[in-house]
């Protein structure tokens, strides 16, 4: 195996690997430390409350197989045919240059601006980007996350929204438990001077576990919503032209109604990388 193989298989699958190890890790310690002294006192709040930490958790798992798995949305090279469009004045190979701009002619007559990519050495569509770790074009380009292993673009990128959301709510199950597992060793908490060792590092882990969990499932309603504003986070991040939230309640309504049906309704594709 070359180096480039090596490298491309460390990328895809070291991530995923240890949110899958970190999340059964947790779902393991909770069963073990947590929710026989909850249950114990609460049987039904606790019985629940680890089922949908299972429950979330397992469905956060299938998510990011899914996101491993799907192919963001590569480009090829004659995507510009592809998508019905024409040009007879398509620049020489010699003066195609990274960032060269070229507009090709679409049926209705329109004109649709392409870049070239030196890199790939083709013309990538408007809203398409280059990923130096997956070493190809994406269209609609999100972002690259290590911890999917995956870029982030238009044939994933309803998936990883659901990976971030039920990973943030299963992960926001444990500082809840700890909370309430606290609870339980002392009926009256805000008395600093009855709390132990124990108890103040229950308390530490939920407020880290509150911060870290809490985060991820931030990050899942602001995918979300990106999404049905038909933004990427690359465009927000970079300010692209036309990356801005709606200016009026009809801007907001077409928005709404061409970015989840772009993107939730795009065509599945096994990884080609």
């Amino acid at each position: 195996m070359d180096n480039d193989s090596a490298r491309t298989k460390c990328n895809r699958y070291t991530g995923p690997l240890a949110v899958v190890a970190i999340t059964v890790t947790i779902l393991v310690l909770c069963s073990i430390l947590i929710y026989p002294n909850l249950n114990a006192k609460w049987p039904s709040s606790g019985t629940c409350l680890q089922a949908v930490q299972l429950l979330f958790a397992i469905m956060a798992m299938g998510f990011l197989l899914l996101v491993n798995c799907t192919d963001p949305g590569t480009v090829a090279k004659d995507s510009a045919l592809a998508a019905g469009l024409d040009s007879d004045d398509t620049p020489p190979p010699e003066q195609r240059v990274r960032g060269t701009m070229h507009f090709f002619t679409a049926p209705d007559g329109s004109q649709i601006e392409y870049r070239w990519c030196d890199s790939c050495g083709l013309w990538k569509p408007p809203r398409a980007s280059h990923c130096g770790i997956c070493r190809r074009c994406f269209d609609r380009f999100d972002h690259h996350c290590p911890w999917v292993g995956n870029c982030v673009a238009r044939g994933n990128h309803r998936f990883f929204c659901g990976f971030t959301g039920f990973i943030g709510v299963a992960g926001l199950c444990v500082p809840l438990a700890l909370a309430m597992t606290i609870c339980t060793l002392d009926d009256h908490p805000e008395n600093s001077d009855d709390w132990t060792g124990p108890m103040w590092g229950l308390a530490v882990l939920a407020a880290c576990g509150l911060c870290w969990f809490g985060s991820c499932a931030f990050q899942g309603v602001c995918q979300l919503v990106m999404l049905f504003l038909d933004l990427t986070t690359k465009e927000m991040v970079g300010a692209r032209a036309g990356a801005s939230p709606p200016t009026d309640c009809a801007d907001l309504q077409a928005r709404c109604k061409t970015g989840p049906r772009a993107v939730c309704c795009a065509p599945w594709e096994p990884r080609q990388h």
